[in-house]
């Protein structure tokens, strides 16, 4: 009679450990910008790859009501691309440019696409 109580009890603490990570996973979904500080943090540190990753999921995840933290978090993504010498850096770069054409960091994204002409030698292009 012990052994049946056990299973039971078995069943119900692996059910709420069960719920209990299925809840703290919908609350990150819901939080796109502890998505994008982390990946701030992540950045500041030097941490480039793990960065954009959380960059893209803050990206990902925000609603479109938040186009500011989707704007930031795509011109951090195109840093880390430049930082980490992705090939994608410069049509990152650029797709914030033309997507965010009123964000602060604009012309900021402007200097970090000329750093990365000069970078690869392409002279004439960083002078544009």
């Amino acid at each position: 009679m012990f052994k049946p109580t056990v299973r039971i009890l078995a069943f119900c603490l692996l059910g709420l450990i069960a719920l209990n990570t299925a809840a703290q996973e919908s609350i990150t979904h819901i939080h796109p910008d502890k998505y994008f500080n982390k990946g701030i943090e992540l950045f500041e540190k030097g941490n480039y790859v793990s960065a954009q990753k959380h960059f893209q999921l803050a990206s990902k995840h925000s609603n479109p009501s938040e186009l500011h933290l989707r704007g930031e978090a795509e011109f951090y993504n195109a840093l880390c691309a430049i930082e980490l010498f992705n090939q994608d850096a410069e049509f990152l770069i650029r797709s914030f440019i033309n997507n965010y054409p009123d964000n602060q960091k604009v012309n900021r994204a402007f200097f970090e696409l000329a750093k990365l002409r000069y970078r690869e030698r392409k002279y004439k292009d960083a002078i544009y």
